[in-house]
């Protein structure tokens, strides 16, 4: 299995797309509300400028935890 992981809007969006095939584990983080697919989601805040995300990111070990080397 490959993990993808698509990070913001644009990226998750991208990366759902993964989601279809059963040899990608997909994780997407961003700050719209998912689907019920089959990828792992985490909502995250929204902010206006980049640093207010570095400030606040949440601890994402749990979320991460399956994630492979690939």
């Amino acid at each position: 299995m490959i993990s993808i992981i698509g990070i913001g809007n644009g990226a998750s969006n991208i990366a759902k797309n993964f989601a279809a095939y059963p040899q990608y584990d997909v994780y997407t983080l961003s700050d719209r509300e998912s689907s019920p697919e089959s990828h792992q989601h985490y909502q995250i805040d929204s902010f206006e400028e980049p640093e207010k995300y570095e400030e606040n990111i949440p601890n994402l070990k749990k979320f991460f935890k399956d994630v492979r080397d690939q």
